[in-house]
């Protein structure tokens, strides 16, 4: 034989291919992985051999011709002008990925439904608290009483407003409209949901600002459950103590940092908590740190892990409010 590989003798999906993706020979396996997907089994289809090009070798891909198996894989260079292609059926896997997915996505849905019924709850208290007091002492008061009555119910009204607003601008299938918000009862709020996990737990938490009153852009309801998933985090990891700091940096951004004094995270893991299904806890699917990740960076900030002396430390950054680019 010409080429340097019996494929005839291996009991696996192996094709040799040249460098335009034409197979000199493959295995009986891999011939049925590519008839299964409707492929020519002279020729690796121009879809996955353009993605197999664009991946360094040895990084997987994976394939899927719609309606079709779901094949993982990988490629190897055999000398100068060929190369091995390793492919692997993985329409299981992915279906338990998207398994998994599903469940993260009702867990954060069920959060987010938990956090807005709460600010809603707060929003329709103030309103319906002041005008009942209108209603029944309305007549009695001065001007100035009646304005600070009316502006209460005024704010009610418009968090009430900022709470739908945030949650039609989420549901859209489009780039966000991104205003600028006020951080601090942001922050608040996820205080106020988290508090009696809190007080279960005996933990504490403090949040200070370098400057006050700072304003950054994004939707609410997004931050509000990244910072939400970084607290519940320290939490679950034992934290007794956990604090939340804000800070402008470089001029256009705000880093909030939540640092707490939980066992900490390993250096050795720090490029791997990001990864989708990494987690160190058993029980927990390791989404939270990913989804939030890929939200930040979804309304123009980022997360990162910051090297701590102890505990853990976590930095959101968000765009600064009055940054217009």
């Amino acid at each position: 034989s010409e080429y340097l590989l019996r494929l005839d003798r291996v009991a696996a999906p192996l094709a040799l291919c040249d460098g335009s993706g034409r197979v000199l020979a493959r295995t009986s396996e891999a011939r049925e992985l590519l008839v299964g997907c409707g492929a020519d089994e002279s020729h690796l289809p121009e879809a996955l051999w353009r993605e197999l090009s664009a991946a360094p070798y040895g990084e997987a891909v994976t394939w899927r011709p719609e309606g079709t198996l779901c094949i993982g894989c990988t490629r190897y260079a055999i000398g100068a002008t060929q190369m091995l292609v390793i492919m692997r059926e993985v329409s299981g896997k992915q279906r338990e990925l998207s398994r998994r997915m599903h469940q993260q996505r009702l867990e954060a849905t069920g959060s987010l439904v938990a956090a807005v019924a709460h600010d809603i709850r707060g929003g329709l208290a103030t309103v319906i608290f002041n005008t009942d007091v209108l209603v029944t002492r309305g007549a009695e008061m001065d001007q100035a009483t009646l304005r600070t009555f009316l502006g209460e119910i005024m704010g009610g009204a418009e968090r009430l407003k900022e709470i739908v607003d945030g949650l039609v601008d989420f549901a859209r299938l489009r780039d966000q409209v991104q205003p600028v918000i006020a951080l601090g009862p942001v922050l608040q709020r996820c205080v106020s949901v988290l508090r009696p996990k809190l007080r279960d737990r005996a933990a504490d938490l403090t949040i200070t600002h370098a400057q006050p009153d700072p304003q950054v852009h994004g939707n609410p309801l997004i931050i509000e459950q990244i910072v939400q998933n970084l607290l519940q985090n320290a939490l679950e990891a034992g934290a007794q103590h956990i604090c939340v700091h804000s800070e402008l940096v470089s001029g256009d951004r705000v880093r909030v940092r939540v640092h707490d004094d939980g066992p900490g995270i390993p250096p050795v893991l720090y490029e791997r908590i990001f990864e989708p299904f990494f987690t160190t806890r058993d029980g927990c699917l390791g989404l939270g740190l990913a989804t939030s990740r890929e939200a930040a960076r979804h309304i123009g900030g980022d997360l990162l892990i910051d090297p701590a002396e102890y505990g853990a430390s976590l930095s959101l950054f968000l765009r600064a409010g009055g940054d217009d680019r």
